[in-house]
């Protein structure tokens, strides 16, 4: 028994080493645990000794099976184009972990300034929540790692507004100052830090700039009470002046798409003065939704206008929502005093809060 116990390893030790090979790796495994159950002459501390060595070898199959299902990314300097590092990574990890890999990888150091990193295939600079698979990375594919300063927008009811870069060597000065005209009612930047979009309070106008240069770019067709950008920063989701939800491009002005919400307060006596008026609208972290909300409903939107979903059930208007970094779920609150998880797929609520 014990000569038979050993060759089954002894073979496994050879296999392992020499052809790599998973399917005669789970073999030996399965020869060696069939020679340990039959054995009946072991001691304890003998057969003690064998599940201790099987055990190891069964970390190293899980090891090498994990392995075999990553892909090799280069990856290369979004300035210069010189390489900078291979790295393995499953399909299903993401690209903020492809990013953490990178960083890890080159032992980078920001000397104190704060710094994004971006992830751009194809031109494109990718969502970071997004799984490498969904982007469509496959083996030996090459991206481009970009590093950007992290700044902060602030706009005040004094008419100005300031973009503030924060690194190293940051003043107590902005990066940017503009004086559009009017109070402003709000201010967002795009996620490449190129564009900014402002509102003001009389009417609600809503105006684009670029950030490097400070020039004015296109004014949001209809005004825009309130706005935010897509997460690729190719448009702008807003209220217009009228109530509706709509979506411009970001870089003419242009509507593009235009939300009327049904009335489906009817059912309840509404604390809302007009229920077929938009309070808000905010695009999902995948960028293929839009959330509006009037009156007690809540309202799902594909970004080419079509209404996929009407979520009911709170018996107050609906104040705020938020997407999961998925881009599966939603919360809602509400001035009911209560909050809920919708799923985005079927519409159900999952949960009241």
């Amino acid at each position: 028994m014990a000569a038979s116990f050993r060759w089954p390893f002894s073979m496994f030790e050879q296999t392992y080493r020499e052809r790599n090979d998973l399917q005669d790796l789970r073999d030996a495994i399965e020869r060696a645990e069939e020679a340990v159950s039959a054995s009946s002459s072991d001691s304890e501390e003998e057969r003690e000794r064998k599940e201790e060595i099987l055990d190891t070898f069964r970390t190293k199959l899980e090891e090498l099976e994990v392995e075999t299902q990553k892909f090799k990314l280069n990856v290369c300097s979004a300035m210069s184009g010189e390489p900078l590092a291979q790295i393995r990574l499953k399909p299903t990890d993401s690209v903020l972990q492809l990013c953490e890999a990178v960083v890890k990888e080159m032992g980078e150091k920001n000397g104190g300034a704060v710094v994004s990193h971006s992830i751009i295939f194809q031109s494109e600079v990718l969502p970071q929540h997004v799984s490498l698979n969904e982007v469509g990375l496959r083996d030996g594919d090459t991206v481009y790692f970009a590093r950007s300063p992290v700044r902060c927008l602030t706009a005040s009811h004094d008419g100005s507004v300031c973009l503030w870069d924060f690194n190293e060597s940051s003043s107590s000065e902005p990066y940017l100052r503009l004086r559009p005209g009017g109070a402003l009612k709000s201010a967002q930047i795009s996620s490449c830090g190129t564009l900014l979009a402002l509102s003001t309070e009389d009417g609600g106008s809503g105006k684009l700039y670029c950030s490097e240069t400070s020039d004015y770019i296109a004014t949001l067709q209809g005004g825009c009470a309130l706005g935010e950008f897509s997460p690729d920063g190719s448009r702008v989701v807003g209220i217009d002046s009228n109530g509706a939800a709509v979506i411009w491009c970001a870089r003419s002005g242009v509507v593009l798409q235009r939300m009327f919400a049904p009335n489906a307060s009817s059912q309840w006596d509404s604390d809302s003065d007009d229920d077929t008026e938009m309070s808000f609208a905010h695009f999902s972290p995948c960028g293929k939704m839009v959330v509006t909300a009037a009156g007690y409903s809540t309202q799902v939107w594909d970004t080419a206008g079509k209404l996929r979903l009407t979520l009911q059930g709170h018996q107050g208007s609906v104040r705020c929502t938020s997407f999961s970094s998925d881009s599966r779920y939603l919360l809602t609150a509400s001035s009911d005093d209560t909050a809920r998880i919708w799923s985005c797929e079927t519409g159900k609520c999952l949960r009241i809060l």
